[in-house]
C-alpha cells in the first residue's frame, strides 16, 4: 500500500508544479496497482487518487474523463457510506459539465456539493460553491 501512496504523492506533486500530462500517468500507474489489492481501507486511497487525477485532467481542460473519474469517485464514496472526498468529486464534476455547456448537470453537482460541504461544517467551501454556481448561472 505504500509503493501506492508514494505514486499519489508523485503524482500530486506534479500536479502541483504544471506537470498534469505526466501526474495523469502516474495516478493512472497508482490505480493500476490498487487494483491488485483487497486490504482494508483501500477505498480511501482509491477516492485520494481519483480525486488528484481529477485535478489534473481538469487542469488539461479533458472534461470528459475527468467526468469519468469523478462519477466513478462518487459511486465509491456511496458504496463505502463514506462522505470522504464526495463533495469534492460532486464539485469537481459540475464544474466539468459547465465547461461543456451541461449547465443543468453542472448546476446539480454543484448543489450536491454545497449540501455536503454544509454537512460536514465546511462553511468556506459552501461559500465558494455558492460564488461558483453564481457565476455560471448568470
Amino acid at each position: 500500500m505504500t509503493e501506492i501512496e508514494i505514486l499519489n504523492s508523485i503524482g500530486i506533486i506534479h500536479y502541483e508544479t504544471g506537470n498534469s500530462k505526466r501526474s495523469v500517468d502516474i495516478f493512472k500507474e497508482a490505480l493500476q496497482h490498487l487494483t491488485k489489492l483487497t486490504l482494508p481501507q483501500t477505498h480511501l486511497v482509491k477516492a485520494r487518487i481519483y480525486f488528484g487525477l481529477t485535478n489534473s485532467l481538469t487542469a488539461l481542460e479533458e472534461f470528459k474523463p475527468c467526468i469519468s473519474y469523478c462519477e466513478e469517485g462518487i459511486q465509491l464514496c456511496l458504496e463505502n457510506e463514506s462522505l470522504y472526498l464526495l463533495g469534492e468529486f460532486f464539485y469537481q464534476s459540475g464544474n466539468a459539465y459547465f465547461e461543456l455547456h451541461y449547465k443543468e448537470k453542472g448546476l446539480q453537482h454543484l448543489e450536491n456539493s454545497k449540501f455536503i460541504f454544509a454537512i460536514e461544517k465546511k462553511h468556506h467551501y459552501v461559500s465558494y460553491v455558492q460564488e461558483r454556481i453564481n457565476h455560471f448561472i448568470h
